[in-house]
């Protein structure tokens, strides 16, 4: 059986961008996908390239480093970039916010975490579902909350805490939170209760 050819990354293409690679589902040349993050102070720089048909093309671009208003930090950097998910690319940085960049609009907004895990530790991890949307899992202490990205009551999105569980503090670590998020939300989240997140996550 012929093994399946990984593309090789291309070189960089924005200067002194954090680079993140993810290849195809089906292991597949075509699908991949590259994404370019620059952020400096409140400005940020995004673009993501796919792999189609053996070359590498350009899927969204943002027109020069945008603006946006960002809680200052001493030394801002990017953390983590997750795969598109319906042309939408989410950014985590060392900001108390997610960046999400629309690839159709080639646009970039902020938004805020949850208060409560604005207050505390940085102790979470960020999953999108294809049909849910945005997800966080929260660890503090023995607790885990769940929050889901979401259109409220008032039509504006907002997060909204969904779950909430014991661990033992031990268990409780990004690892196994992330376990316990991409196993949420692969299944609708309505008929899920507190008890089934602590069942759920038990035994991780």
């Amino acid at each position: 059986m012929r093994r399946a050819a990984f593309p090789t990354p291309p070189p960089k293409r924005l200067r002194d961008a954090s680079l993140w690679f993810f290849h195809a589902e089906d292991g597949r040349e075509d699908g991949a996908v590259v994404e370019e993050v620059v952020i400096t102070d409140a400005k940020v720089q995004a673009e993501v390239r796919a792999m189609a048909s053996g070359a590498w093309g350009v899927v969204c671009t943002t027109p020069a480093a945008m603006e946006l208003q960002l809680p200052a930090v001493p030394l801002p950097w990017v953390e983590e970039i997750l795969p598109p998910v319906q042309g939408k690319v989410h950014i985590l940085t060392n900001h108390p916010c997610i960046l999400e960049l629309d690839t159709v609009a080639a646009s970039i907004s902020a938004i805020r975490l949850p208060g409560s895990v604005v207050a505390t530790t940085r102790n979470f991890k960020v999953s999108r579902s294809q049909d849910l949307g945005l997800f966080l899992v929260h660890a503090k202490g023995s607790l885990l909350s769940v929050w889901h990205h979401r259109i409220g009551s008032n039509g504006a999105r907002d997060w909204v805490q969904v779950a909430i569980g014991f661990l033992c503090a031990s268990r409780a670590t990004v690892g196994r939170m992330f376990r316990c998020l991409r196993l949420m939300t692969t299944r609708s989240l309505c008929s899920w209760g507190s008890r089934q997140v602590r069942d759920s996550c038990a035994w991780m």
